[in-house]
């Protein structure tokens, strides 16, 4: 992202077949916090610990999907 020039993720929506929370992992121990998006659309979390992240959850689907919002920290 930062070689690319992207300063702030608005908005991310990952769904890559229950593999999600796995995937995410590397981003949240890399990543500075200002690239942290400021909401998370994910199907599915796996061990991901979002409210240790400095996320809460807003909306849960009847699908399971979840959307997670960025608190100010």
């Amino acid at each position: 992202l930062t070689e690319n020039g992207i300063e702030r993720i608005d908005l991310l929506k990952i769904d890559i077949e229950g593999a999600d929370g796995i995937a995410m992992k590397p981003f949240f121990a890399n990543a500075p916090k200002n690239l942290y998006p400021k909401l998370i659309f994910i199907e599915t979390i796996g061990d991901l610990d979002f409210n240790g992240l400095g996320y809460k959850l807003i909306k849960k689907m009847k699908s399971g999907d979840c959307i997670f919002e960025l608190q100010n920290t």
